[in-house]
Order: C-alpha cells, then sequence, then structure tokens
C-alpha cells in the first residue's frame, strides 16, 4: 500500500492508502463502489467485479457476459450484489452465484442501459428507454413489475424514494421524480423556476446525497444545487476539469473530477490530489471514505484522518 501524508488545503493532500493492481485490483480504473450488510466492499472495475474483505481483493468474472467492464453495481434489500457491463447485461450474485436476469426471469427487458434500487423496487432503464419497475422478492425474484415508455436516457438515485430523471419534455421543471407511490410518470407535475442555462438533456447529470439534489453540466464546467424554493444556486465552476459525480459528507460536498477531488462548504473551497482523475467516492460503515479512480485504483482516507480533514474545515 502507498501511503502520504499531508493537511488539508488548497496545495497539500490528506493521508491515503491505495489499493492497485500490485494488490490484486483486475484494472486500475475503478468506476463503481458499494457495501452490502456483511461489511464487504464491492468495486467495479474495466476487468471485473472485485470484492475487498479488508485483507485482500477477490475477483469475479463470471461465465455469460459478453465482457467484464462493469459499468454499476448495487445491493438489493436481500443483500444480492447486482452488477451491469458494458453490454448491458444485467445479473446478481447470490451466496457467490452468478445468476442474469435474463436467464432467471421471464421478463423480456432487453439491453439495460442503467438500474436503481428503492426500497422494495428495481428500477431498469433499457436501451430503448423503457423503464421497468420490479418489485423483487427473497425467493420469488420478480414479485410484480410495471412498465412504461419514457423520453429517459438514464435514470439517477434518489434513494428510498423512487428515481430522478432528466426532464427533457417539462422546460420548466429540467429534474422531474418518479415515487415508488405513483402509478405513472407526469412530465409536468413539477415547476421550478426559470433554469439559468439551456435545457441539454446530454450535458447533464443529477447526484442526490444526503437529502440534497445536485447536477452539474460540461463545456463549460459547472454545479447547481436544486434549492429548496427550486431555485437553482451555482456552487461551483471550473474552465478545465470534467465533473463526474458529487456526494455529501458531514455536509461538506465532494465533487469529483477529472482533475482531483473539489471539497466545499458554504465558505470554503480546496482542491486535493489534482493528478489523479476521480469517478466516484463513498463513505464506508466505518466512516472511511474510497476514492475511486481511473488509472490510479482505490484511495481510501481512514476515518480518523477525515475526523481531522473536518477539524480543519470546521476551523
Amino acid at each position: 500500500f502507498y501511503c502520504g501524508w499531508g493537511s488539508f488545503g488548497a496545495a497539500q493532500d490528506p493521508y491515503y492508502w491505495q489499493l492497485t493492481d500490485e494488490d490484486g485490483l483486475p484494472s486500475m480504473t475503478v468506476y463503481e463502489i458499494t457495501q452490502d450488510k456483511k461489511g464487504f466492499i464491492w468495486l467495479a472495475t474495466a476487468n471485473g467485479l472485485c470484492r475487498y474483505n479488508g485483507k485482500e481483493l477477490k475477483t469475479y468474472r463470471p461465465e455469460g457476459l459478453n465482457d467484464y467492464e462493469i459499468i454499476q453495481i448495487g445491493v438489493d434489500t436481500w443483500d444480492r450484489v447486482w452488477i451491469l457491463n458494458l453490454s448491458g447485461q444485467l445479473g446478481y450474485f447470490e451466496n457467490d452465484v452468478f445468476f442474469l436476469l435474463e436467464t432467471e426471469s421471464t421478463l423480456a427487458i432487453g439491453g439495460v442501459k442503467n438500474f436503481w434500487f428503492s426500497e422494495k423496487f428495481i428500477y431498469i432503464l433499457n436501451n430503448k428507454s423503457y423503464l421497468f419497475r420490479i418489485s423483487i422478492g427473497n425467493k420469488n425474484l420478480v414479485e410484480t413489475y410495471k412498465k412504461w415508455k419514457t423520453s429517459f436516457t438514464k435514470i439517477f438515485f434518489f434513494e428510498n424514494n423512487g428515481i430522478l430523471f432528466w426532464n427533457s419534455i417539462n422546460h420548466r421543471s429540467p429534474i422531474g421524480t418518479f415515487l415508488n407511490t405513483e402509478k405513472d410518470i407526469d412530465y409536468y407535475k413539477e415547476s421550478d423556476q426559470k433554469f439559468p442555462i439551456k435545457n441539454s438533456v446530454n450535458k447533464f447529470e443529477i447526484c442526490y446525497s444526503n437529502n440534497r439534489i445536485f447536477l452539474f453540466h460540461q463545456n463549460p464546467s459547472r454545479v447547481f444545487e436544486k434549492e429548496n424554493n427550486n431555485i437553482y444556486k451555482l456552487i461551483y465552476s471550473h474552465p478545465n476539469k470534467l465533473f463526474n459525480s458529487i456526494k455529501v459528507f458531514h455536509n461538506y460536498i465532494f465533487i469529483f473530477t477529472s482533475s482531483g477531488v473539489v471539497v466545499k462548504d458554504d465558505t470554503l473551497t480546496s482542491e486535493l490530489l489534482s493528478n489523479i482523475s476521480f469517478t466516484k467516492g463513498i463513505q464506508d460503515t466505518e466512516g472511511n471514505i474510497w476514492l475511486l479512480s481511473t488509472g490510479s485504483g482505490v484511495l481510501i482516507i481512514p476515518s480518523l484522518r477525515f475526523q481531522i480533514i473536518k477539524n480543519k474545515l470546521d476551523s
């Protein structure tokens, strides 16, 4: 493991240790991360799925997949680990055995674009923009389901509420919601203030974290936060960085970019590890911060060190 020392600030980086190919990581590019109920960390890489038990990595490349570039992972209510590959195949691991959804279900979903869990449901968007909401069970994988033809190009996480989507139909409300309790999609139920820039579905990503909604735009790169009064507030911009995702840890906003991590609150903005391109990050159940990268593996800031960072920010 690699260790680097430093204090938090614009010019210095925090202490971290690293998981790389020397530790058994099958690819130095890592797209997604999740933690199951047993505490295992799962990593979606460009060359397979990994499980980390705190000491070593185990790589999975299950039979039946057309490719092993795992672009999305998630854990359902029953602690099954679901994966989606670049070819659009969706499947899950249960008791260390892999099952493809297309062979375990009579549902004709086709190629999958992305998916999210919300309470007992899994939402799946296929390549033809059909949205499936499937009630999944323990013994019976598919209990009930509904599907809708949509205008969606992607769906976004909304915790146990349902899903978010980029609303290309209602220009008064660029962020749409589809709740678990709703029977049909209503594109016009929200009416926000006029959006500050042109409504372009291909340029935006939506991130929901800690009950806050963010969206970011590339070229130029800007991050907006949707406030309670439905006003979109510009909170960060940069002429060169590309933004990949956003998370909130301890009320601090972490923006994962093509050149480092931007950490900010209402008054302070700091940039860390600017020589690394980051994709995403999470905080595990023990408080450690996991930073995923393109080309540099996984960087972990221990919980104790993150508390020191937080204290420096608060002071």
